[in-house]
């Protein structure tokens, strides 16, 4: 097997199907839209905190409770994001010394398995946003249950990711790994089999 880098013929070759690819376009620009519109309201956040710190001496409550609630949405986005453009960890080594076959089997137990953990780990997700419902940040006076669903999300649309990405492993023509690059990641990690 020989490594080769992302071309405009590899991403032809490993193009998804209509509705995949459409899924994983709406989940991507959605993680995209968190991650942007998280970071902007953080920055103003902590900006406006260190003006009013500056100018009276005492701190705004809500602007530090601010990044309590909004972090866990800049983390849901970074990791969705990182999964949907094939940007995640990912030990490859062993996959790019099997043959094509075995090491498109071993993509998709892989992404089977990470498919069923994720999926699970959002349904158990609800229950916590149930006990979180409860309970509220004190000064802005929102419940925590909107913290924690950035969590539950995650794991809904990281299931979700490694469920297409499994659909896009089944009907790519090469490279296993190279299926996520018509996102714009380019192929997993730089390189692909061949």
């Amino acid at each position: 097997m020989s490594v080769v880098t992302s071309s405009p013929e590899l991403v032809r070759e490993n193009q998804a199907p209509g509705l995949v690819r459409l899924v994983d376009l709406a989940i991507l620009r959605f993680a995209q839209a968190v991650g942007i519109g998280v970071a902007v309201v953080l920055l103003v956040s902590i900006t406006t905190g260190v003006v009013v710190r500056y100018l009276t001496s005492q701190s705004a409550g809500w602007i530090n409770e601010l990044p309590d609630l909004l972090f866990p949405w800049l983390s849901m986005a970074g990791m969705v994001m990182a999964a949907q453009l094939g940007q995640h960890i990912l030990v490859d080594m062993g996959v790019r010394l099997l043959s094509r076959g075995v090491g498109r089997g071993l993509v998709l137990l892989t992404n089977g398995i990470a498919a069923a953990v994720f999926l699970f780990l959002a349904r158990q997700g609800l229950d916590v946003l149930e006990v979180t419902a409860g309970e509220s940040f004190p000064q802005l006076g929102i419940t925590m249950l909107w913290a924690y669903l950035a969590l539950v999300l995650a794991f809904l649309l990281l299931g979700v990711t490694a469920l297409t990405t499994m659909a896009r492993v089944l009907t790519a023509k090469t490279d296993p790994l190279a299926v996520r690059a018509d996102l714009g990641g380019g192929d997993m990690h730089g390189g692909g089999v061949s």
